[in-house]
């Protein structure tokens, strides 16, 4: 995803930024979609042609048959002036469609999405994602909402390495510092983001593009893996927090250190644009 402020930051002090396709989805399970946008930076000073994220498919197995699948999305666009919507949330529990409002909760199988004012958390029995809803500051095109993504494991907070894959995914199964290409913004005048995570990633950033957002098969995708238990004998990793939000500045703060201080666990944030 292509944003000026978004960074990936894979353990706590390494940082890389991602450029993703406008349109494109990216997989670990939760799937953020990106739309180009231009907007100004340092008090109007750059104009930054880049991207933010505007959808977020969430998809689970259900655990209620085979196959069953629960598919939500959380919808930039549907968020109004108050940074909130009607039916900001909308999905499938097997086939049965389902919307959601500020305010309301809704379980289907092994997904349970609660849902406040302008932002979301979908928890399953592995993972919990919250998504927040959050405007595009000095916007010049494109959307004029966006979406902030935080992923963290629940239960023991611990996975196995190799569990989980995806440009998200895979800050959670290894030890090591993961450094990446990051974008350097000019002091003033025009810039477009360029930075595909080069580096801290394996492969590259097309390979984790989706056709769609209910889709879950891709190159290194775990979805339909066998989870590892702790009993298989094989190293454990702290799963800590990751999460696509603002450095700051210009275009504000969501996360960050706080993200660290509520869950008990170190940081990490992985981009949604840059």
């Amino acid at each position: 995803p292509r944003h000026s402020r978004d960074t990936a930051e894979i353990q706590p002090g390494e940082m890389s930024d991602v450029r993703g396709a406008n349109g494109a989805s990216l997989d670990t399970r939760v799937l953020p979609l990106e739309q180009d946008a231009t907007f100004k930076l340092r008090k109007g000073a750059v104009t930054v042609d880049g991207s933010f994220i505007t959808e977020v498919h969430v998809v689970a197995e259900t655990g209620r048959k085979e196959g069953e699948l629960v598919h939500a999305v959380f919808w930039a666009n549907e968020l109004n002036d108050f940074n909130t919507g009607k039916n900001m949330i909308t999905g499938f529990c097997g086939k049965r469609p389902f919307f959601l409002g500020p305010m309301k909760s809704f379980s289907c199988g092994n997904l349970v999405i609660q849902v406040k004012h302008s932002s979301a958390t979908f928890t399953t029995p592995e993972w919990q994602s919250t998504v927040r809803g959050n405007f595009v500051y000095d916007n010049l095109a494109g959307p004029t909402h966006r979406l902030d993504v935080s992923l963290r494991a629940v239960g023991s907070g611990m996975v196995a390495p190799g569990q989980t894959h995806g440009l998200v995914g895979q800050s959670f199964s290894t030890p090591g510092p993961r450094n990446g290409k990051r974008d350097v913004y000019p002091p003033w005048g025009r810039f477009r983001t360029s930075a595909m995570a080069e580096g801290a990633i394996e492969g590259t950033a097309e390979m984790y593009e989706l056709p769609s957002g209910d889709a879950v098969e891709f190159g290194f995708s775990r979805f339909h893996a066998t989870p590892q238990a702790a009993d298989q004998g094989k190293l454990l990793l702290a799963a800590g927090e990751a999460s696509a939000v603002d450095e700051g500045g210009d275009l504000g703060v969501v996360g960050g250190p706080s993200l660290a201080a509520a869950s008990g666990r170190p940081s990490r944030r992985l981009s949604d644009g840059n």
